[in-house]
């Protein structure tokens, strides 16, 4: 068994589990095809992932997720492949934050007269106005009080803005390392690239974890939920910290070539600054092996904080645990954009109880 089977086995029961994941992927399947730029490649990862986080919610709550998951995987995709660029992609930005804002206003009318959601012969950026839409509504359906929507609206904010900044941050390091040409090998942008601190700050919001998560602390309908988003709040930021850096831990090479913001990337930097004249490669095993460990410490980190918390045993409390264990467990193997429920070499089947 490996340890990402573990620790699927340890989110539910063996009967629970084919359950929610067959209910999970259906929904997946019927978001793709209202929105496709939803990327179905994704959705054997990204169902694994709902099922593991949120093995105890409804249907309902958990498709609303799921539908999240795929707006961040989306948006995403629409920025680092520059469909949109400059001063159309801080529009874009701008008019998603609005639409957010004002959806969670009209949502709220009852008499607001609803769009029709076919999308599907939409361009990207529409399909995802749409899927905004859709989202907002369904966050609104469930009453939360005003800390709990501020909150997840901070969140949404910050993170289509730090996707945003990810991206141009790789466009200024690489700029004139790449000097026109096309990246085929592990570029070092030694003077460019930030601080590891100074970069996970943007980062760890544009992995898409806290708002994410916010979605599902409304969700959970829990009274005292709102009363503990200060006490909630850091340990959301240090789960969102250890996904970012096992992300990247998995896709550095990726990121590298397509000119992205990377912290194994900028730790290598970091290396380069302080000890001069290495050949690259020896500043990439550095930045590797150094945050290999800090990855332990970050989740052991998310752990302790939970531990130590006022309601240890709550909804959000518990739903981070499992994030964060069973999220850093899968990067250490796969990646969300290509994984395939198909065995590896002297490996069972990952769905395998």
């Amino acid at each position: 068994m490996t340890d990402l089977q573990a620790s699927r086995r340890r989110s539910a029961t063996k009967s629970h589990r084919v359950d929610v994941l067959g209910e999970v992927e259906a929904d997946l399947t019927m978001l793709g095809e209202r929105y496709p730029v939803f990327r179905s490649t994704r959705f054997r990862a990204l169902a694994l992932t709902i099922e593991a986080h949120l093995s105890d919610a409804c249907r309902e709550d958990r498709a609303l997720a799921s539908l999240v998951s795929l707006w961040i995987a989306a948006f995403d995709d629409l920025v680092d492949e520059e469909q949109i660029t400059g001063t159309d992609l801080h529009g874009l930005t701008d008019r998603y934050k609005a639409s957010a804002r004002d959806s969670l206003a009209r949502a709220a009318d009852p008499g607001q007269q609803r769009r029709k959601l076919n999308s599907a012969q939409l361009e990207p950026a529409e399909q995802l106005d749409r899927a905004l839409e859709e989202i907002t509504r369904g966050v609104v359906r469930r009453r939360p009080g005003e800390p709990l929507k501020a909150y997840w609206l901070a969140t949404f904010e910050r993170m289509v803005d730090g996707i945003v900044a990810q991206r141009e941050l790789g466009t200024q390091w690489y700029v004139e390392t790449m000097d026109g040409s096309e990246v085929t090998d592990f570029i070092l942008p030694v003077d460019a690239a930030a601080t590891y601190q100074t970069l996970m700050e943007t980062l760890l919001h544009s992995i898409g974890v806290p708002f994410y998560l916010a979605t599902c602390f409304i969700t959970y309908r829990e009274a005292t939920l709102a009363e503990r988003l200060p006490e909630l709040t850091p340990i959301v930021e240090a789960c969102a910290k250890a996904v970012r850096l096992a992300n990247d831990l998995q896709s550095w090479q990726k990121d590298s070539r397509e000119r992205n913001a990377n912290v194994v990337v900028a730790t290598a930097a970091e290396i380069a600054r302080s000890h001069p004249g290495l050949p690259h490669a020896e500043y990439q095993e550095r930045a590797l092996a150094l945050l290999d460990e800090r990855l332990k410490l970050e989740v052991s980190g998310v752990l302790s904080l939970l531990a130590a918390s006022s309601v240890p045993g709550g909804k959000a409390e518990r739903g981070i645990a499992r994030l964060v264990e069973f999220v850093t467990t899968f990067y250490a193997t796969y990646d969300y954009h290509t994984y395939r429920p198909v065995p590896r070499p002297s490996e069972p089947p990952a769905n395998t109880p």
